[in-house]
Parts: C-alpha cells; sequence; structure tokens
C-alpha cells in the first residue's frame, strides 16, 4: 500500500469524517426521495452568453492568455463534436 493510500485511510477512520460522510449521504437520499415524491427532474439548460467567447481580451484580471487557440483538424472535430450540446 502506497503511504499516500495509507494517509487517506486513516483520515477516513477519524470520527469526523466519519460524521461528515454520513451527513453526505443522508443529503443525498434525501435530496433523491425529495425529487421523486415531488417528481421533479433537474434540468442542464444552456445560458446563452453576452459576448462571443473569442472577444474575450488576452488579459483579464489577474489571469493572462498564455497561448492562442488553434482551429481543431476536421477529423478530430467531427469525431469530438465540441459544438454539439446534449
Amino acid at each position: 500500500m502506497s503511504p499516500a493510500t495509507a494517509n487517506i485511510l486513516a483520515a477516513l477512520r477519524k470520527p469526523a469524517s466519519i460524521v461528515v460522510l454520513g451527513i453526505l449521504l443522508i443529503a443525498a437520499v434525501g435530496l433523491n426521495a425529495t425529487a421523486r415524491y415531488l417528481k421533479i427532474s433537474f434540468q442542464k439548460l444552456p445560458v446563452p452568453l453576452r459576448e462571443p467567447l473569442p472577444s474575450l481580451p488576452a488579459r483579464l484580471g489577474p489571469w493572462m492568455q498564455v497561448s492562442v487557440d488553434k482551429a481543431l483538424i476536421a477529423e478530430k472535430e467531427q469525431i469530438q463534436q465540441p459544438k454539439k450540446w446534449y
């Protein structure tokens, strides 16, 4: 067993971790049960952009663009279908 795995397992044995995992489990089960009881479903709807993404400046606050984006090769674009949203 690697040291990283041993550290993770040791952290999961602490009472606080067990309490947090229990709360997360109860919250997940409660959310699913409530959604089924109320017969609601969650949908991901697209949010329209105010401006096209290429209009972003090369510097935006502390963030700086480090390379210029290149167009995908047609074959890769056909396989990956980046413009197809589900």
